[in-house]
């Protein structure tokens, strides 16, 4: 027997349907098929939703689940337990597993901007991202319609968006997953009124701008600001009847907040006026759904936390659910957080960073693994948190995605654990082979910094320079570990089955590193060779229309720069 074959005993079968689906492919991708050993999957009420216990033998294998989502987590576990040759060779596991995950969310969140991956990728392909990260245990998706892009629900775009991301929340329902609908306090469509607009100089005790700032925001002390606040937020919210939403999470910056005199600071004052009209509003047409507040940048431009924290202590913000914030290495924590005192005793969901750390653009030189710094994160603050939804710009952070998934959910708690399960299971690497490719990925991490200059040496913003492409530098911070990465993924790259070799996992981390040793065998400059690997990037991410932040660096992206106007007259 080359395979299994899933025999449903009492599950949703929506929900079974789209789990059959998913390990069928997932098992054709190694040559194998969806028939063979019988594996039964059953729901066990006495088990957490997304809990499950796994007991295989050579000729059998049960899957118990509290639900579907532990369903999907559990078949996963299963596969990533057997051995596959690529080629259609196929070991079943055989012992008892059994699991429940220490956190409530250990999700993901699509950033749908950019003309990224997530809004610019087919949705069938968006569709399968979201079961292979079920499989990987993810109980949740976030995404966010950003409104100021739009003029209103009705505009074309905006009607495509909407429909876009009904479809990524009711296939993650089906998956089991939770919903997580992400809002702006503040933020509003860009017809928005002039007169009721936010302000964002630094004033009113701010010593920074607040960054992100589209200059559409509404303030909420403004005669009727916060009835247009509500009334947009109305449309929205009505234009998204028909998906179920389980959380509504409601941020104060990046975009958004107000400087005024009324609003400062924003955090402790403007920000929580409206969290509390908008749970109004929520309460009203997604009675169901449980608020998470965002404590994104707070004392980043003026100081907030103590204020929001004796606000929180009168128990007026019972009806929050989670806080919802991230603290990245390094970055100061309030002392009494960190001793344990979370606002209102709540508990904090993290917003792990995954996608832009080290370079410019973000995924535009090809996968970006970061096993040390996100393991040494996990490590030091990981405690704060029950749960997560890392920030997530594409696929090109693939890894980074099972490392979260695997430290948040409690399955695996080190990043060479994570690395090899993941070489195990997409690419049929196991023994000294596995270890290659751990070393491989940890240098691929070692020279993931890069900086643009030009000619000269001069540091330039390549997205603003207006430089040729010709013209351009693209300098790695620590460029020792570019030719073994590169020695070790061409060694991989030849014993791997063709089908695991061009699958977009591999091809993203192998583009990484050739990219990275032409850079440094060439004075850090743009070759030909490079031209073409980043235009497969390109075809990969969907990016062909992709804004600056998320490009691959091919000639034409580099002409259209930070205005997105190509100067060579094509895309």
């Amino acid at each position: 027997m080359n395979g299994i074959r899933l025999i449903d005993h009492g599950m949703d079968p929506e929900g079974f349907a789209v789990l059959e689906s998913a390990v069928t492919r997932r098992l054709r991708e190694r040559g194998c098929e969806a028939a063979g050993i019988p594996v039964t999957v059953e729901t066990d009420p006495a088990l957490q939703e997304d809990a499950y216990r796994v007991e295989a033998s050579r000729d059998a294998v049960r899957i118990r689940a509290g639900g579907t989502a532990g369903a999907f987590s559990g078949a996963g576990d299963y596969l990533r337990r057997c051995a596959f040759d690529g080629s259609g060779g196929f070991r079943p596991f055989a012992g008892s597993v059994g699991f429940t995950p220490v956190n409530p969310i250990h999700g993901m969140y699509f950033a749908s901007h950019f003309r990224n991956f997530y809004e610019e990728a087919p949705v069938d392909e968006v569709r399968t991202l979201i079961e292979d990260l079920a499989l990987q245990g993810c109980n949740a998706v976030m995404a966010w319609y950003d409104m100021h892009q739009y003029a209103g629900t009705d505009d074309p775009a905006s009607r495509e968006m909407i429909a876009r991301l009904k479809a990524v929340f009711r296939h993650a329902s089906l998956t089991g997953m939770k919903t997580v609908f992400g809002t702006l306090a503040n933020e509003s469509f860009r017809s928005s009124d002039p007169a009721l607009r936010a302000e964002w100089w630094a004033q009113n005790g701010y010593f920074a701008r607040p960054v992100g700032h589209y200059h559409v925001e509404i303030c909420p002390n403004r005669p009727g600001g916060l009835d247009e606040i509500q009334r947009q937020r109305r449309r929205v919210l009505e234009a998204f009847r028909g998906v179920r939403i389980d959380y509504v999470s409601i941020w104060p910056y990046d975009q958004g907040g107000c400087t005024c005199e009324k609003c400062s600071p924003w955090g402790a004052n403007g920000f929580l006026k409206t969290l509390n009209a908008l749970r109004s509003l929520y309460a009203e047409i997604l009675p169901d759904a449980k608020l998470l507040c965002s404590t994104w940048y707070f004392d980043r431009f003026v100081r907030e936390w103590d204020g929001f924290r004796d606000a929180f202590e009168t128990g007026k913000y019972d009806y929050v659910e989670y806080l919802f914030g991230y603290f990245a290495n390094g970055e100061p924590i309030p002392d009494f957080i960190r001793e344990g005192r979370m606002p209102g005793g709540k508990r904090m969901i993290a917003f792990p960073e995954i996608s832009m750390h080290g370079c410019s653009p973000w995924g535009g030189f090809g996968a970006n693994p970061m096993p040390g710094r996100l393991e040494e994160n996990y490590r030091e603050n990981g405690g704060l948190y029950c749960g997560a939804l890392p920030y997530s710009e594409g696929i090109f952070e693939d890894v980074n995605k099972a490392m979260m998934l695997a430290f948040y959910s409690g399955r695996l708690r080190t990043a060479d654990e994570v690395l090899r399960e993941y070489a195990r299971f997409e690419f049929c690497l196991d023994g000294e082979a596995a270890g290659k490719f751990v070393r491989m990925v940890r240098l691929l991490e070692g020279t993931l910094a890069h900086r643009s200059e030009n000619a000269d040496g001069e540091p330039v913003a390549w997205e603003e320079s207006g430089l040729p492409w010709e013209d351009l530098r693209f300098v790695l911070s620590e460029p020792d570990g570019a030719a073994e990465a590169e020695r070790l993924a061409s060694e991989i790259d030849r014993d791997l089955p063709e089908k695991i070799r061009n699958g977009w996992r591999w091809q993203i981390l192998r583009l990484r590193a050739a990219i990275d040793c032409e850079l440094v065998s060439n004075g850090m400059r743009l070759t030909g060779r490079i031209e073409s690997w980043m235009r497969k990037l390109t075809e990969i991410y969907h990016a062909r229309n992709a804004s600056w932040p998320v490009t691959p660096l091919t000639r034409a992206a580099v002409a259209r720069g930070k205005d997105g106007q190509n100067k060579e007259g094509k895309l």
